[in-house]
């Protein structure tokens, strides 16, 4: 029992590998695929395809990078300037540049009189 099970992986593995060179040869000898391949683009992408996926993939990554950055930046120099500009008078500025205005303590009273 031990042996058959070398035999059947190594014919299932045969099996494989003959669908497999088919399936390729069935895409080489497509007449699209072909006239693709002999196009400029396919020309690239055959004899330096890993190099250019390298370079896409390289300039996806700086451009999440810098959209990223951008993004943070906006929103620190937004919350800066919103806090620094603030038309609040300076007697009733907060130091932790809270947004919500105060209730005044009669306002504050109104509410829970019962």
């Amino acid at each position: 029992m031990a042996k058959e099970e070398p035999q059947s992986i190594s014919r299932d593995l045969q099996e494989l590998q003959k669908k497999l060179s088919l399936l390729i040869d069935s895409f080489q000898n497509n007449s699209k695929v072909v006239a693709f391949m002999k196009s400029p683009v396919g020309l690239v992408i055959s004899v330096g395809g890993f190099s250019l996926l390298c370079i896409l993939c390289g300039l996806g990554f700086v451009s999440l990078a810098m959209s990223g950055m951008m993004i943070a930046s906006y929103v620190v120099v937004s919350s800066l300037i919103s806090c620094w500009f603030s038309p609040r008078p300076l007697t009733q500025q907060n130091t932790s540049c809270d947004f919500l205005p105060a209730m005044k303590s009669a306002e504050f009273e109104g509410l829970y009189q019962e």
